[in-house]
């Protein structure tokens, strides 16, 4: 499935230096690096599990995307009501979300 995204959105302006992503529910930040890999500028990942951010920074940091990349430790709700007092200013190019879904 994510390669069909990322397929189809290759046809578009998104992954240009110029454009900003948010990786909303990241996990591993897989989505996000992916944007990052394909020319995306700048990344914000949001996720609410300390590991999970762990994860993404140490991944960020592995791939040289330490730069480009801003996680943010957080509910999903607060930093979509106030991105500013998370530190972002700017509206995003693309966003994304895989929120945790529960088994029925």
């Amino acid at each position: 499935v994510r390669q069909a995204l990322f397929s189809m959105l290759a046809s578009t302006d998104v992954f240009q230096e110029s454009s900003t992503a948010l990786d909303l529910f990241a996990g591993s930040g897989v989505v996000g690096l992916e944007s990052l890999s394909r020319g995306v500028g700048r990344v914000t990942f949001v996720d609410s599990s300390p590991a999970c951010a762990k994860t993404i920074e140490e991944n960020c940091k592995e791939l040289g995307f330490e730069a480009r990349s801003h996680v943010v430790k957080a509910q999903a709700e607060p930093f979509l009501v106030d991105p500013a007092k998370f530190r972002e200013e700017k509206p995003f190019t693309l966003v994304t979300l895989e929120p945790p879904y529960i088994e029925v």
